[in-house]
C-alpha cells in the first residue's frame, strides 16, 4: 500500500452518488478460529463465500447512511447501541459499476477516507490495503483490535490502492472494508469516497507479455574467469533474448551456469514467460542478469533528465521463483558502467522472518546426518549441532508444500529431522536481533513417549530466564498435553505455563500424546487413575503431525500459545519492577532434550513481531503456483547512485536503461534454482491530464453517503 499521496483531481466512480454500502459486524464463538484457505493461502472464515469477495450474498444486511460510527457530531449513524463496550469492529461492502474505459485505466484507484481507529481494504476479493491492523494478508476475526490508536477524523488520507487496469473489471464491482476500534470503548468513526486519478496518466512504454515464447534458449558458463556464451533454437526477433544484454559474472567463479529460457506455457496465464535457471555450487563472485533496454526518448529529454524523471519512471513484473532466492534489482546505464540500487529485494521471502529452518539442504537424503540446519530467510542464522548431534533426514513431512503468508510463497518440503536418537539437536548462535516481540512455530510429530517432561524448542539462558516448548508429563489431568513455560529474571515470572487448559476435560484433539490400553485414543480410556503414562503400549494412539507456536510481545508482555492454529491460551507476564521482558542472552536450540523415544520436527521458524493463525506455516495440498508481483519506480534508488546515474546519462545525451537483477549468493544451488518473469512493464507517470474537467466532479464526486448495517453483539 502506497500512503499518503496527493493528487489535485480525481474521477470519481458514479456510483457513489446516493448510493449504498453494504456494512456488518460479525462475530462467533470459538469454533470461528477455525479458517479455511484458499489454494493461494488466503484464509477466511466459515463455510461459504467470503464476507469481503464479491460473490457474497449481501441482501440480508441492512442500509443505514454515511458517515457512521459513534462519538463524533458528524455522523449519520450512530452505532454506539451495537458496538459501544460490545464489539470492536464492523464490515462494508459497496457495490458500483465500472465503464470498459474505467477498467482499462493505467491510472491508480484511491480511496479517500477519514478513519477510527483501523481498516482492512478490499476490491473484487483482494486486500489493496491497511492501517493499523497488520500485516498484509493477515487475517482479522472481528474481535480484533486496532493496533494502534489512532484517528484521521478531520484530516482525511488518500490511499493508493493500484492500478485500476489491474483492479477493476468492467461492471459491476465490489468494495468491502473492515472497520476496527482500538477499544471498543472508545470513539468509532469511517467515511470515504472512492476514485480513479485523472491528475496522473500512465503512458506505457514496454509491455511484455512473453506471448510469443518459443522454447529458445541461451547459456552462460564461466568456468575458472573463462566465459562462453551460447544459443540453442531461434531466438524470437525483437524478443525478450535476442534484446537482452549478455549476461556478466566475475573472474573469480569455479563453475557457475546461468540458463536463459524463451518458456512457453509457463506465464501465470498460461502464456510464455522467461525462466533464468541459477546452477552453482559454491558462490564466489557477482553476477547480474540484463533485461532488454528500455527506451525513453518520448519522455526523457536528453542532457536534461531529472531526479523526476526517474521518479516518473515505474517498473513492473510478475514472477515466481524456488525457496530462498533473492536478487538485488538494479537500473543500469545502456553502457553497463554506471548502476544504481537501493530497491526492494526481488524475493519470495519476508523481512520479518528472523530465522527459517527446514531440513531440505542441497544434498539431503533419507536417513543421512544433518551436518548443518541451513537458515532459508536469508539471514544466514545456520544452526550447527548441539548436545549429542546431530539428527537424520526422514521423508516423513506434514506436507510436500508448505505455504508461507508473510513471504506469499509456497516450498517445497521434502525432508523433516528425526530426532529420535537420544539429545539431538541443533543451535541457533545468539544475536541481539533475536531480541524483539517474536512468534517462533514449527511442525511436530510425536510417535512414541518421551520419558519426562520433554523439551521440544528453547532459548535459555538460565532456570530463571528462559521459554520453551515441552511435553506436559503430569501423572494425569493435562498428561499429554503440548505446551510452553516462561521464567523470567528477578522472579517475576516463575513456571509461566501456556497450554490447553481444563486437566482431565481437555479434549483429545488438544493433546499431543494419547496411549491408552485400548487404542482407542479417548481420554476416557485411560485406566490407571494414578499415572496415565503407565496406560498402553508406547505408540501414541493418535499419530500425526501437529503445528505449534509460542508468540511474545515484548511491549506489553502478552504471551499466546497456539495449537493446531488455534488460541489455547493467552496470558500475561508480570514485570513488577517495570524492567519490561527480558529476552534470554542464550542460542535458541531445537529438537531432542531427552532419551530415545520417536520424534520428528520440520519447518521451524521464527519472526519478529508476533503473528496469528493466518501468518502460520500452513500444508497446502494442491500445487497452485503462487506469483509475487514486484514494483518500483527509478526514483527509489539510492540518492548518491542516482545522481551519478543521471550524470552520467546526461552527459551522454542517453535516454535509455537496462533493468537488471544481481544474483545474491542464496539464489545458486549446485542443482540448480529457477526464477521466472512475466508480465514486464515499464510505465512513465505524466501529469496535468485533462481527464475530468470541475464540472463534472461536480457532478459526481461524492463521498459514501448511504450504507448497510446489520450489528451482532459478541456471544457470551
Amino acid at each position: 500500500m502506497k500512503l499518503p499521496f496527493t493528487f489535485s483531481t480525481l474521477v470519481f466512480l458514479p456510483s457513489f452518488l446516493g448510493a449504498d454500502v453494504v456494512i456488518s459486524e460479525l462475530s462467533g464463538a470459538s469454533s470461528d478460529r477455525l479458517l479455511k484457505y484458499s489454494a493461494s493461502g488466503v484464509p477466511s472464515l466459515g463455510p461459504g463465500v467470503a464476507w469481503f469477495k464479491a460473490l457474497f450474498n449481501d441482501s440480508s444486511w441492512a442500509l443505514a447512511p454515511g458517515p457512521l460510527g459513534y462519538g463524533y457530531a458528524d455522523v449519520a449513524t450512530n452505532l454506539a447501541p451495537q458496538l459501544q463496550g460490545k464489539a470492536p469492529s464492523c464490515y462494508l461492502r459497496k457495490s458500483f459499476p465500472v465503464s470498459a474505459a474505467q477498467a482499462a485505466s493505467l491510472a491508480d484507484i484511491i480511496l479517500t477516507t477519514e478513519f477510527d481507529d483501523g481498516i482492512v481494504v478490499s476490491l473484487n476479493g483482494a486486500e489493496v490495503g491497511r492501517c493499523h491492523l497488520g500485516a498484509p494478508g493477515m487475517f482479522l476475526f472481528s474481535d480484533q483490535l486496532a493496533f494502534n490508536d489512532n484517528s484521521t477524523h478531520g484530516a482525511p488520507v488518500s490511499l493508493n490502492l493500484g492500478r485500476a487496469s489491474d483492479l477493476l473489471v468492467e461492471g459491476e464491482n465490489v468494495l468491502a472494508i473492515q472497520v476496527a476500534n482500538h477499544d471498543s470503548a472508545t470513539a468509532l468513526f469511517f467515511s470515504g469516497s472512492l476514485g480513479i486519478d485523472a491528475g496522473v496518466s500512465l503512458i506505457t512504454v514496454v509491455n511484455d507479455d512473453f506471448a510469443s515464447a518459443n522454447g529458445a534458449s541461451q547459456s552462460h558458463l564461466n568456468l575458472g574467469g573463462s566465459v562462453t556464451n551460447s544459443t540453442t533454437g531461434t531466438p524470437v526477433v525483437k524478443g525478450w533474448l535476442a534484446q537482452s544484454p549478455l549476461i556478466r559474472s566475475g573472474s573469480n567463479w569455479s563453475n557457475l551456469e546461468i540458463d536463459s529460457l524463451s518458456d512457453a506455457g509457463a506465464g501465470k496465464e498460461g502464456d510464455g514467460a522467461i525462466s533464468y535457471t541459477l546452477t552453482s555450487g559454491d558462490p564466489l563472485d557477482f553476477a547480474v542478469i540484463p533485461f532488454p533496454l528500455v527506451s525513453m526518448a518520448s519522455h526523457w529529454r536528453p542532457g536534461q533528465i531529472t531526479a523526476a524523471d526517474l521518479s516518473e519512471t515505474r517498473l513492473s513484473f510478475r514472477f515466481k521463483g524456488d525457496p530462498n532466492m533473492a536478487f538485488d534489482f538494479l537500473a543500469e546505464s545502456p553502457d553497463g558502467s554506471v548502476a544504481v540500487g537501493g530497491f526492494p529485494l526481488v524475493a519470495a521471502t519476508s523481512d520479518e522472518t528472523l530465522g527459517y529452518w527446514s531440513f531440505d539442504e542441497s544434498g539431503a537424503a533419507n536417513g543421512a546426518n544433518i551436518t548443518i540446519a541451513t537458515d532459508t530467510s536469508g539471514k544466514k542464522r545456520d544452526a550447527i549441532p548441539s548436545g549429542n548431534g546431530p539428527g537424520t533426514y526422514s521423508p516423513d513431512v506434514p506436507g510436500v508444500l508448505i505455504f508461507d503468508p508473510l513471504a506469499n510463497t509456497s516450498r517445497s518440503n521434502q525432508f523433516s529431522m528425526n530426532a529420535s536418537a537420544t539429545n539431538r539437536r541443533f543451535a541457533v548462535p545468539n544475536s541481539a536481533d533475536l531480541n524483539t516481540s517474536f512468534t517462533v512455530g514449527m511442525f511436530i510429530k510425536i510417535n512414541e513417549e518421551p520419558t519426562g517432561y520433554q523439551t521440544f524448542l528453547r532459548r535459555q539462558s538460565s532456570g530463571s530466564s528462559r521459554w520453551q516448548i515441552d511435553f506436559d508429563h503430569a501423572n494425569s489431568g493435562a498428561f499429554g498435553r503440548i505446551r510452553t513455560r516462561l521464567d523470567t529474571p528477578d522472579t517475576d515470572n516463575v513456571n509461566f505455563v501456556l497450554g490447553p487448559t481444563g486437566g482431565a476435560s481437555i479434549p483429545a484433539d488438544q493433546r499431543i500424546w494419547i496411549d491408552t490400553d485400548s487404542g482407542n485414543g479417548q481420554i476416557s480410556g485411560y485406566n490407571d487413575p494414578s499415572d496415565w503414562s503407565r496406560d498402553g503400549d508406547g505408540l501414541n494412539d493418535r499419530p500425526g503431525w501437529h503445528h505449534v507456536a509460542l508468540s511474545i510481545d515484548e511491549d506489553t508482555g502478552t504471551a499466546k500459545f497456539y495449537f493446531d492454529y488455534e488460541l489455547m491460551l493467552t496470558r500475561t507476564l508480570a514485570d513488577r519492577d517495570g524492567s519490561g521482558y527480558v529476552h534470554p542472552s542464550s542460542v535458541i536450540e531445537f529438537r531432542k532434550f531427552g532419551s530415545q523415544y520417536g520424534l520428528l520436527l520440520d519447518e521451524v521458524r521464527y519472526t519478529g513481531r508476533t503473528l496469528g493463525p493466518a501468518q502460520f506455516l500452513r500444508v497446502i495440498v494442491n500445487g497452485a503456483e503462487i506469483w509475487s508481483t514486484y514494483e518500483v519506480d527509478l526514483g527509489e534508488a539510492k540518492l548518491g547512485e542516482r545522481t551519478a546515474l543521471l550524470a552520467h546519462l546526461n552527459a551522454s545525451n542517453v535516454t535509455s536503461f537496462v533493468p537488471a537483477l544481481k544474483v545474491r549468493e542464496e539464489s545458486y544451488a549446485p542443482t540448480g534454482k529457477t526464477i521466472t518473469v512475466d508480465s514486464f512493464r515499464a510505465d512513465y507517470a505524466e501529469g496535468g491530464g485533462q481527464v475530468a474537467t470541475f464540472s463534472s466532479l461536480l457532478m459526481i464526486a461524492m463521498p459514501l453517503v448511504s450504507l448497510r448495517l446489520t450489528c451482532i453483539p459478541i456471544s457470551s
